[in-house]
């Protein structure tokens, strides 16, 4: 029976408010108001709540169950129930309520790691392995030492190319990131061979569309390949069968069967000692005076006539 009604003749002091009531007044009583009621105070740390929250008024034997809930970014990290850990729960019960409770939820941030990692030659700041937390940005700065570049920066084992630095944002995973350094080029060195399509730059061996052929005492060739492994670009002009080369601050023009060539802006023979070294046509492919366009762009010319190998050095980058 959860309540009932009596005749009050006297004071009564509940929960210890005063009930002054005449003689003889009939009164009607919940039974819990015969009972000392427990309170069960809740706190918690920030990154989530705890459900219900502040102080709980319960009843005497009844149960209490309390919600633990993080916020985005935040996982429960311990919950305390009168001081003692219960773990990481994300509920907690009490059972049977005899006395006065407390339960304390503590939270903490997510966290994930980046692992940066370099080649020699440089260095990527912060280095090593840091800690982050859910949704926050990270900057990675990279840094060539003298005398290096960036050759690749791989995120997550994909690359972004040789970027000077990469951010992270918005973060809700681990990751990696790897720089390879790689030493300037400031010399290019090309060796080809009289009837040899293969060639090499710096040692890395490349290939020609057509060999290398001596003609009135001179060595032509497609001369393309050569250029753009120098850095340098080539244009072909169909209508007035005209070369145009481009590197560095020079420039070269030259057109087929034509003995002059313009440098720079500057009307220049190509052999003076021999009018017939002329650009030509042959097996279909436009063959091009290597000495004379090597020199005019700045480069120079060894010829090797034991194996019959030429050796282009040029003081510039790739």
């Amino acid at each position: 029976m959860n309540q009932w009604t009596d005749i009050v003749t006297y004071k009564d002091y509940i929960k210890g408010i005063d009930y002054p009531l005449s003689s003889g007044v009939p009164i009607t009583w919940n039974i819990q108001d015969w009972y000392i009621g427990y309170n069960i105070t809740v706190s918690v740390s920030q990154g989530g709540s705890v459900s219900p929250s502040g102080s709980v008024s319960v009843i005497p034997g009844n149960p209490q169950t309390f919600t633990i809930t993080p916020n985005t970014g935040y996982k429960i990290k311990d919950v305390k129930v009168d001081g003692v850990s219960v773990g990481a729960v994300s509920s907690y019960t009490f059972e049977n309520i005899t006395k006065d409770h407390t339960i304390e939820a503590i939270f903490e941030p997510i966290t994930f790691t980046i692992t940066s990692s370099s080649s020699s030659g440089g260095t990527i700041t912060p280095s090593s392995t840091i800690t982050v937390n859910y949704g926050d940005s990270k900057t990675f700065n990279i840094t060539p030492n003298p005398g290096y570049k960036i050759k690749d920066v791989l995120v997550d084992g994909k690359s972004v190319g040789a970027v000077s630095s990469y951010t992270f944002s918005n973060i809700t995973s681990n990751h990696t990131i790897e720089v390879t350094f790689e030493k300037q080029i400031t010399q290019t060195i090309i060796t080809l061979q009289i009837g040899n399509t293969s060639f090499t730059v710096n040692g890395e061996q490349r290939y020609l569309d057509s060999p290398p052929v001596i003609k009135n005492g001179r060595t032509l060739l497609p001369i393309r390949a050569i250029i753009e492994a120098l850095g340098g670009t080539v244009k072909w002009i169909a209508d007035t069968k005209t070369v145009v080369i481009e590197l560095g601050n020079n420039s070269i023009m030259l057109q087929i069967g034509n003995a002059n060539a313009l440098v720079n802006g500057n009307n220049k023979l190509i052999d003076p000692q021999n009018l017939k070294v002329v650009p030509e046509i042959i097996n279909g492919r436009t063959m091009l005076p290597l000495r004379f366009v090597a020199e005019s762009l700045g480069a120079d010319v060894h010829w090797d006539g034991t194996t019959r190998t030429i050796t282009i050095t040029y003081q510039g980058g790739q």
